[in-house]
């Protein structure tokens, strides 16, 4: 009986300090590291092992991770890397063995609406936060990065937009869902907010870029090949406005990557401060290694080496990462690799129809589209809080695999009509 109560306490623990990490993702990458130290041995404490196991198997997408994870695994066997670097790889792509964790974590669907929310919180803290810094009301404080002119809160620009993207659609959708008027007025301008956030006050492009694909799968979504339409003529209309403001920050964005791609030259050292230029050479050189390396690549961790090898021919300037999870990927691995990580997303985007809440297929697609976007310009694979983000929601949000609806009271008669409203 005491073992019992022993491991009903510790998963009521560890329930909590992972309600505890969604709501910590936007805001502390300290908290977050604190929260999986606790969040681990906790997990090992409720026991169930055998069941722990049997769900990490059955589950897809929790099998997908782990076969990915094995191959980097397999990969720094073999690595032209240092032991150090190869070590550092796997702890870099460790966050895939999370989502298991996180979908035995989350196996309850009310665990899954607290967790969503705990995560739509955050994310609204932020928004308003950065508003405040914006319109410079905000008085300085410790923890605050940003300025009224570059106005984030906790993290990063480039975090701060993908995160802010997703969250975009997290509170277009949850407006749809609500049944309260003003509820839904107030996901709505949350939802307006963020948007506005992501193109006219953050200088992160790959957030934008993600957030203008979400927006073109949610209208195809609801409204078919008329949404495809609609979403191109908003974009259209930003564009527009885009040009006819120059001294807006997106305008300003836009000029400078399409004069940075203009100053680009294959065979020419790229000038300084030129960032585009740079990723450009990064894939070129990256492509070069896996044309060299094609079917298993240099092995996990070996990238530093095989690319410093490659920059010291073309004096060009050397990198650990090529800011582009699927060249990374094919590298280190080879196309192995890359079809491995694609699988992944794919097996996700399948997942995504067999949700025991079918309303949850819109979140779940839209983390997909999110990180696969994002995984072109940036490595939210290997970043901590981009990793962790994707880890976490994919635990959340894939647990409902193959369960069955909720039958009985209020929460059956909103899942069919959150269905009927995102089909």
């Amino acid at each position: 009986m005491n073992l019992l109560y022993f491991q009903s306490f510790a998963r009521r623990l560890t329930l909590w300090f992972s309600l505890s990490l969604g709501f910590s993702l936007p805001l502390s990458t300290s908290i977050d590291t604190l929260l999986c130290a606790l969040i681990i041995p906790a997990w090992l404490m409720t026991g169930g092992y055998k069941d722990k196991l049997r769900h990490a198997i059955e589950n897809p997408v929790s099998r997908a991770a782990l076969m990915l994870f094995a191959l980097f695994v397999i990969g720094a066997l073999y690595s032209i890397g240092a032991m150090e670097e190869r070590l550092s790889a796997l702890r870099e792509v460790s966050s895939l063995l999370l989502i298991p964790l996180f979908i035995s974590i989350f196996s309850d669907h009310k665990d899954r609406r607290m967790a969503l929310r705990a995560f739509g919180a955050s994310i609204g803290l932020v928004l308003v936060l950065s508003y405040a810094l914006w319109i410079n009301i905000l008085p300085p404080l410790p923890y605050i990065k940003g300025t009224p002119a570059y106005p984030v809160v906790f993290i990063p620009h480039l975090t701060h937009n993908i995160l802010m993207a997703y969250g975009a659609l997290l509170f277009a959708v949850s407006a749809l869902r609500v049944s309260s008027m003003w509820k839904a007025a107030a996901l709505a301008l949350l939802s307006g907010l963020a948007f506005f956030n992501v193109f006219f006050m953050i200088p992160g492009r790959t957030g934008q870029i993600i957030l203008i694909v979400l927006i073109f799968y949610l209208l195809h979504r609801r409204c078919g090949s008329r949404g495809l339409f609609v979403a191109a003529g908003g974009i259209a209309v930003i564009a527009a406005a885009t040009f006819l403001l120059p001294s807006s920050m997106l305008h300003q964005r836009v000029a400078l990557t399409l004069k940075e791609i203009r100053e680009w030259r294959i065979d020419q050292p790229v000038k300084e401060g030129n960032s585009v230029g740079l990723r450009l050479e990064f894939y070129r050189n990256a492509l070069t290694l896996v044309g060299r390396h094609p079917f298993f690549g240099v092995g996990a961790g070996g990238f530093a080496k095989a690319y410093s090898r490659e920059a010291a021919q073309s004096r060009r300037l050397a990198t650990d990462n090529p800011h582009n999870d699927y060249l990374l990927a094919a590298v280190q691995l080879g196309i192995v690799g890359l079809a491995f990580l694609l699988y992944l997303f794919i097996v996700q985007w399948h997942s995504a129809k067999k949700l025991s809440i079918p309303g949850d297929e819109v979140f779940a697609r839209a983390l997909v589209i999110t990180v696969a976007v994002a995984a072109l310009g940036a490595s939210p694979l290997v970043d901590h809080t981009e990793s962790l983000f994707f880890a976490w929601m994919s635990g959340l949000l894939f647990a409902g695999v193959g369960q069955n609806v909720p039958s009985k009271g209020r929460h059956s008669e909103t899942a069919g009509r959150l269905n009927r409203e995102t089909a």
